[in-house]
């Protein structure tokens, strides 16, 4: 009778590990330009949902197969041409906060939360990151990453991503099914690493921004850092974005509206008054 116990629990135990996971990505776009095969991963996020030793096997895993097609692991940020962004956690009431800044803080600081709209196409530097609603329990724990390929001076281009649905509220039982599921997408996310690996002229966390922080949800400038070109034009915290280049702020800007540090006009409002002016994007030296 204990031997018929001890195996009844043995079949439950493999049962839970047969799960399919469902995975959502967007893939790299064909002919994708990437300078160089240097790669960095950044882990911060990965920790909410996830435990290191999970972590740890999750960036082994890609270092392998990255490897394979032809990439190189480095440490420096700095340095590399492509940053994975590692991140996990668990969807409460349609919100993680956590989750969205972790993807638009490092650019343009924007602090909101995903509501029920930005789950079904969010976006970030003019490009989706995913367009698909979510099919599990909104309660499920989520494991996902995504691919910046940055340029000095340049804002970083997203390639690709993937975001891996737990079957569960958590990833306990599951976390071995997390290494399979990504090696068997990785092709898709990644194209054959470049033949040139030509270095990096400066710092990628040099990029052209606005230096405003900005809440997406109302528009309201948090924040307006002394010498940042919000500041030289003329803007305020408390400040009540409208749009800058005809773009409504609710949308993202186009990369080449920071890339041609020109002159672009912006709206805004100050109390009940409809503001106009000019802003110009510079570089700015990011911590990440």
């Amino acid at each position: 009778m204990k031997t018929l116990f001890f195996v009844l629990i043995l079949i439950s135990f493999t049962k839970t590990f047969s799960a399919d996971l469902e995975i959502n990505k967007e893939p790299a776009p064909a002919n994708f330009q990437i300078s160089g095969r240097t790669y960095n991963i950044d882990t911060k996020f990965a920790f909410r949902a996830l435990s290191k030793n999970t972590v740890d096997t999750i960036v082994k895993a890609l270092n392998t197969e990255l490897g394979k097609l032809g990439y190189q692991q480095i440490d420096s940020y700095n340095k590399s041409h492509i940053t994975i962004y590692l991140t996990s956690g668990t969807r409460k009431n349609n919100t993680d906060t956590n989750f969205i800044q972790s993807f638009f803080s490092p650019l343009d600081k924007t602090k909101t939360s995903i509501t029920t709209e930005i789950k079904k196409e969010a976006f970030v530097n003019g490009k989706k990151v995913f367009s698909k609603k979510f099919k599990s329990n909104n309660s499920n724990a989520y494991m996902g990453f995504t691919t910046h390929v940055k340029e000095f001076e340049k804002r970083p281009k997203i390639m690709s991503s993937a975001w891996i649905n737990s079957p569960s509220k958590s990833w306990t039982g599951y976390e071995q099914l997390l290494v399979p599921a990504i090696s068997n997408n990785l092709k898709e996310l990644f194209p054959a690493a470049p033949k040139e690996n030509l270095p990096m002229k400066g710092n990628p966390g040099c990029l052209p921004l606005f230096g405003y922080e900005l809440d997406r949800g109302t528009g309201k400038l948090t924040a307006v850092p002394k010498n940042s070109s919000a500041a030289d034009a003329g803007l305020k915290t408390g400040d009540i974005l409208i749009a800058v280049d005809s773009t409504p702020f609710t949308e993202p800007i186009d990369d080449e509206v920071y890339e041609s540090r020109t002159p672009v006009p912006i709206k805004y409002k100050r109390g009940e008054r409809i503001m106009r002016g000019l802003i110009q994007a510079k570089i700015s030296c990011e911590n990440f």
